[in-house]
């Protein structure tokens, strides 16, 4: 079992993401395609930093960024294929970080493709 930082009454600091989903596309935001989400439409709204893995689905490749304005903009026409947060092998390693399964280190992975779903 992984430990945890633990807080006050028992709540701990772990990484976390929240997307919210609508029939409707938000007509604030300017898209590269009309129908589907872009990464470029996404980029503006990632957190700042630390640690980002772009997975290409094609191959399933990857690339590693620390900081979001480190991702090229090349990605920024693909499609979102997927979303999600895991553990940052290269962080879990670092002996700054002697516990697992928080903010620290985990990593946003974002799967992208050429074609959209």
């Amino acid at each position: 079992m992984s430990e945890k930082i633990l807080l006050n009454d028992g709540y701990f600091i772990g990484c976390g993401l929240e997307i919210m989903v609508q029939e409707e596309p938000r007509d604030d935001i300017e898209r590269h395609d009309n129908q589907r989400l872009c990464f470029g439409d996404l980029r503006n709204y990632l957190q700042i930093g630390r640690n980002f893995s772009i997975v290409r689905e094609e191959d399933w490749s990857s690339e590693e960024y620390e900081w979001r304005k480190d991702i090229p903009n090349e990605y920024d026409s693909l499609y979102v294929y997927g979303i999600g947060i895991e553990n940052n092998p290269r962080e879990i390693a670092n002996p700054q970080y002697n516990i697992m399964d928080s903010f620290l280190t985990e990593q946003m992975v974002i799967v992208l493709a050429k074609e959209s779903r």
